[in-house]
């Protein structure tokens, strides 16, 4: 897409001028500036959590969202993490997911890669998609805005360390209502997926 520099430079200086005179831009400035800043940045920039959040919050993001069942001693367990202090939800346990990047490739099992290197800390392969589709879908509202969750049945082929999180059992998940756990994952994510293991 073509950029229109003057009027990038025009917005700029209306902007900054509404800012110093503790004016709010209107909203069609506000418009302006975020298609023309954003049009700026690389296809598969990283935009980091702030800016991230910020188009999120304005949009649905679509998210993958791989779940980890297991029978140990006649219970079924789930394997979760704890969201970190500086995300939405801290100090939560929850499955881990990701929002599907422009950088990724076109391919569910690559995100999984991604996931099982950057979030449960071990090797590439390691964490299995049962399956290429989800097996279900639904849009559901999360801190930072609308999420269309795509629930996907997972496995473990290697056990990641306690650091990177651990199993826990679903029934005493769901008799615990003191437990830290991300609403939806509760409520929907994990209940879904089981009734699909189940089969």
């Amino acid at each position: 897409m073509e950029i229109d520099n003057n009027k990038h430079i025009q917005n700029a200086k209306r902007f900054l001028e509404d800012i110093k005179r503790g004016k709010k831009p209107d909203s069609a400035l506000l418009r302006d500036i975020s298609t023309l800043t954003l049009n700026l940045l690389p296809k598969a920039a990283v935009l980091g959590t702030p800016l991230f959040s910020a188009i999120w919050r304005q949009s649905v993001m679509a998210t993958v969202e791989p779940v980890c069942f297991r029978e140990n001693k006649n219970q079924i367990e789930i394997f979760l993490t704890i969201r970190s202090r500086n995300e939405s939800y801290p100090g939560c346990l929850h499955v881990c997911g990701t929002p599907i990047r422009s950088s990724d490739e076109k391919d569910f099992n690559f995100i999984a890669d991604r996931l099982a290197i950057n979030e449960y800390k071990i090797k590439k392969g390691k964490l299995k998609l049962q399956q290429y589709q989800p097996v279900d879908v639904k849009i559901v509202e999360e801190e930072r805005g609308p999420v269309l969750s795509l629930a996907f049945l997972a496995k473990l082929i290697e056990n990641p360390s306690e650091a990177a999180g651990n199993w826990y059992a679903w029934d005493k998940i769901k008799k615990n209502n003191d437990l830290k756990i991300v609403p939806y994952h509760r409520d929907w994510l994990i209940p879904t997926a089981l009734k699909y293991w189940k089969k």
